[in-house]
């Protein structure tokens, strides 16, 4: 006697989910369904027990994919195994709480630079170092920038909770050691304590946010996260107000504060998210840490800085304290390259980022970095303008710096909504938003102490370009790299637009430095101190003396030694005069850091002209999920959903997601991608029709998430999907992609038996012809032939040796190409295909035949359990050779397309396009008598059809008759799978959702 399937009807409330059809049951427990269960309940540490769901409740099952075994109990990782028992589907005290220890990170990680930067001419007004405040900036940059890369890594080993109460500290640390400094050098060290914060915790606050929330609301959350700053945006005038109001060393109780507070509550209410079954251990993990690149790279752009900071500045440029750094630096430079292009073996910079669009690629990274350039000149040399130029009034130097951060997030925005508009036509949008950030970066040189009105216009369009590129770039990476670097790509983007600033930030102060001293000589000194009789030519100290006071901004002892010494001449307008002049001088010197910034913007526009246009790129990102039609009708759809869905897919990484060799990815559901349909308010009614009047009445249907028994039916049905009934956009090297399910090895055997445990034939022999045309054309399928095998007879088959291998537990990115160069040195290679999904996108698996069994057995005992593109492989001997498969499929494609199942008065109704709305259903069910009920599966997570529904009928006969009328009706060209409902889904549902009396 056949096992039936045996269905829980009682879970605990809090246990939610989806099911995923392509998951595998293990091979060792007694019905499908249960065994999923009883799997999910285990990871999710849910007891089981005997309360019933609330009525109306719809039983819902986590989107987990159980690992497999097989009999001998060997696990093997399955590239689907991710646990996401930390998502939380609906907004709760949890989540909240969580979200907002992501906000105080990001915040944390952002705000001692912004508060210390806007009052450094009080800081080093305070405890010196005007000479070498620069280091202020850098110190707090290059430790930013230098973690980045290996923050993943990090997290995979210490946990992302742990790694994040690192990086707080060090963000209270750091504050600490800058607010109680007495030299410019410990103020120094303490932004290289808060750099270091900043780059672990930015990068964390990403991911943790990513990590809390499904996939289709990943995109809001985050979002709101990162709008968290908005409130900082005016930092200049906090600063300043504190600064007035007490000291600038209160700034530091404020970044302290901030982040002791996100400590607690990332300690107290941040959990780290599940870890991927197959995560890598620690000594792998550190194995592929790319070392001698992090201390190249980190050296080399060090000593370069070093050099170019000293040279002319403290030290001549012929002096060996600034050749040797310097010719270091750029030798440590050079050898970076060298290294990760033909030495490393897991380099930062992986090759395969550029193998899907390689020019596209360099062009964008290397505008993210000279784009640093005006980036840097913009946010670190304006509020400083504003202050020795303008005035050292607190809530004016606070309003001269709004339309910096402002400018920079609308140019964003803009350029962001200009890419879908225009088709991916980045080319033009980037000369112009290059041109823009160009042009009045540059024209900012114009700045005099009496055009600040002027001043206002043009730093808000310079932040308007600005804003243009920088933010546009990173998402564009994202989209022109492989989808398993995204958040590498994410990462070096980061680090690179650091080190482009930084550099540019040094080259920018050397020349400021220079031409300053010279114009604060002559004006300051000779035409205004001397010349206008202020102090005498005979006391040139004095001269000097002044000189530096107002150069270092340092007003208030320039007011003291006016008043006290008699030397000075003209008391009463000694002070007015002085610093007019050095208001002027500061003018002129602050052209030239301008107008170097045209040398950088300059580079980014000749790049921009050989940018290519990413329409093409943007139509594959969404060429497997987005119907033909949608595409037709809404020009812009495809191009915004592929934006969008590049943004996403960053946020959507595993644990181990900036890290630069990153080892799981989460890919965005099909029906996420497809465009939501009207809601109408009759499809949520549940009406009783029948009788003739009931014929022309719509149909009545229901959204609701199917049950896990309806599930199992759905994915029964889909693993017997005829090719026709495949969507057009899957996508395949060979006819045998669409492989049956039985061609699979040990670890997939699970699959086959769980699907025919749970598919209920009968025992006895097939009907005869009158008496299956009796129960409604229904006869045993051919499956039922195979269900005579022993599990003996089919291990033994299984481990027959066969030219056929099976590989699994494959990096989804993985393509034929990449496995041929992989196993071509075992034997000669007839074949080799990867399965994809509807979507196109790599299963996790595949198939090669080899010329010889020699040789595939030489692969299996080579490969079985090794790593490969940080993944460890499941390599066995397929189930069934390629040709057993394609004769299996020949066969079921022969088969005629009666119910597998006896008559009830359910209907199961699959390949039902994703596409369809309510209207659609009416229409399909217009002229079929005696509906109860249609129920459309949703997916939970983003309200979308799932493809398959049910429709209940009154009496088995009314069944009948609808059956023969759907079989000759399609949906979006597509044909109907239809059949006889084998459980008792419907009276579940009844009973959870009882039709109205009235």
């Amino acid at each position: 006697m056949q096992p039936s399937v045996k269905v829980p009807q009682e879970y605990p409330s809090s246990f939610k989910g989806d099911f995923i059809h392509r998951s595998r049951p293990r091979a060792d427990s007694p019905t499908f369904v249960n065994r999923v269960v009883s799997k999910l309940l285990a990871i999710m540490e849910v007891k089981h027990d005997d309360k019933s769901p609330t009525q109306g409740q719809a039983q819902e099952v986590e989107t987990v994919s159980p690992s497999t075994e097989v009999s001998s109990g060997e696990k093997f990782p399955r590239p689907d195994v991710y646990q996401e028992s930390g998502v939380h589907h609906t907004m709760n005290f949890q989540l909240f709480m969580g979200l907002t220890a992501m906000s105080f990170l990001w915040v944390g990680s952002q705000i001692p630079l912004y508060l210390f930067g806007s009052v450094l001419p009080r800081i080093y007004q305070d405890i010196g170092g005007v000479d070498r405040y620069t280091w202020f900036v850098i110190g707090y940059l290059i430790p930013n920038a230098a973690l980045c890369p290996f923050v993943g890594a990090l997290s995979d080993l210490f946990g992302r909770r742990y790694v994040a109460a690192g990086g707080q500290i060090a963000l209270i640390v750091g504050p600490i050691i800058t607010a109680t400094a007495t030299t410019m050098n410990t103020a120094i060290g303490g932004q290289v304590f808060s750099g270091l914060g900043a780059g672990l915790n930015e990068l964390i606050a990403l991911a943790g946010t990513a990590e809390m929330v499904p996939v289709a609301k990943r995109g809001t959350y985050v979002g709101l996260v990162v709008l968290t700053i908005l409130p900082f945006c005016p930092s200049v005038i906090y600063a300043q107000l504190i600064a007035e109001a007490s000291n600038w060393r209160y700034n530091g109780i404020l970044v302290c504060v901030w982040n002791f507070l996100g400590l607690l509550f990332v300690w107290f209410f941040y959990k780290d998210p599940p870890k991927p079954a197959n995560v890598l251990s620690r000594k792998e993990i550190l194995s592929q840490v790319d070392y001698i690149g992090g201390a190249l790279s980190i050296g080399g752009v060090l000593c370069f800085m070093m050099g170019m900071q000293w040279g002319g500045n403290q030290y001549p440029w012929s002096s060996a304290h600034v050749l040797a750094p310097f010719i270091l630096g750029i030798i440590m430079i050079v050898a970076f390259f060298v290294y990760e292009i033909w030495i490393a073996k897991y380099p930062m910079c992986p090759p395969k980022l550029f193998t899907k669009a390689k020019r596209t690629t360099i062009i964008i990274l290397l505008i993210t970095f000279f784009s640093g350039g005006n980036f840097f000149v913009l946010l670190l040399f304006w509020p400083t303008q504003i202050y020795n130029v303008y005035g050292d009034d607190p809530v004016g130097v606070g309003i001269r710096s709004l339309p910096i951060g402002f400018g920079i997030i609308g140019g964003a925005v803009v350029a962001l909504i200009l890419i879908p508009i225009t088709g991916g036509r980045i080319k033009m949008i980037f000369i112009i938003a290059t041109a823009m950030m160009t042009a009045f970066c540059g024209a900012i040189s114009i700045s005099t102490p009496h055009n600040l009105g002027v001043m206002y216009v043009l730093v808000t369009f310079a932040s308007f370009g600005v804003g243009g590129v920088i933010i546009p770039s990173s998402i564009i990476a994202q989209i022109c790299c492989p989808s398993d670097l995204i958040a590498t790509i994410t990462a070096i983007t980061l680090a690179i637009r650091y080190i482009g600033g930084a550099i540019g930030y040094t080259a920018y102060y050397n020349i400021f430095y220079h031409y300053f001293t010279r114009y604060a000589t002559d004006i300051v000194a000779t035409k205004a101190i001397i010349l206008q009789g202020i102090v005498s030519p005979a006391y040139i100290p004095l001269v000097e003396e002044l000189t530096l006071l107002v150069a270092n901004a340092q007003f208030v002892e320039l007011r003291e030694l006016i008043a006290s010494d008699d030397r000075i001449m003209r008391k009463d307008e000694a002070e007015g005069i002085i610093i007019a002049a050095a208001q002027e001088a500061f003018a002129l010197g602050y052209r030239y850091p301008y107008w170097m910034s045209i040398a950088f913007g300059s580079i980014c526009l000749i790049l921009a002209f050989f940018l290519n246009d990413i329409k093409e790129l943007l139509s594959m990102e969404v060429a497997a999920n987005v119907d033909p039609r949608e595409t037709e009708a809404n020009p812009l759809s495809s191009t915004m959903l592929a934006i969008r869905r590049s943004a996403l897919r960053i946020l959507s990484s595993s644990p181990s997601a900036f890290a630069y060799k990153p080892r799981t990815i989460t890919s965005l559901s099909q029906s996420y991608l497809k465009a939501k349909p009207a809601a109408s308010l009759s499809g949520f009614q549940r009406r009783w029709a029948s009788g003739e009047a009931a014929a022309e009445e719509e149909a009545p249907i229901s959204k609701l998430q199917p049950t896990p028994q309806e599930e199992v039916e759905n994915a029964i049905h889909e693993d017997e999907a005829k090719p026709e009934d495949t969507p057009a956009e899957a996508s395949g090297t060979d006819a045998v992609v669409q492989e049956i399910v039985e061609d699979a090895p040990a670890s997939e055997t699970a699959a086959v038996d769980a699907d025919v445990e749970a598919t209920p034939i009968p025992s006895e022999p097939p009907a005869p012809a009158s008496q299956a045309e009796s129960q409604g054309g229904w006869s045993p399928g051919p499956r039922a032939a195979r269900l005579d095998e022993s599990p003996a007879d089919k291990m033994k088959r299984i481990a027959e040796p066969k030219r056929t291998v099976y590989i699994g537990n494959l990096f989804f990115d993985v393509t034929e190409d990449d496995l041929k160069k992989e196993l071509i040195r075992f034997g000669p290679i007839e074949q080799l295909r990867l399965l994809r999904d509807g979507r196109g996108l790599s299963k996790g698996f595949g198939y090669v035949d080899f010329e010889t069994i020699e040789a595939a057995t030489a692969a299996i005992n080579a490969l079985h359990q090794q790593v490969y593109e940080g993944r460890r492989l499941v390599v066995q001997y397929a189930a069934y050779t390629t040709q057993s498969a394609r004769d299996a499929r020949a066969s079921r494609m022969n088969s005629d397309d009666s119910p597998r199942n006896p008559p009830s008065k359910t209907l199961f109704i699959g390949n039902m396009s994703y596409e369809m709305t309510d209207r659609d259903l009416n229409n399909l069910f217009r002229g079929i008598r005696n509906v109860v009920d249609v129920r459309v599966a949703i997916d939970r997570r983003t309200g979308q059809p799932r493809g398959f529904a049910h429709a209940d009928f009154i009496d088995v006969k009314s069944a009948q008759e609808a059956l023969k009328t759907l079989s000759t009706k399609e949906t979006y060209g597509r044909k109907l799978r239809l059949d006889y409902s084998f459980g008792n889904s419907s009276a579940a549902r009844n009973e959870q959702q009882p039709p109205p009396t009235s």
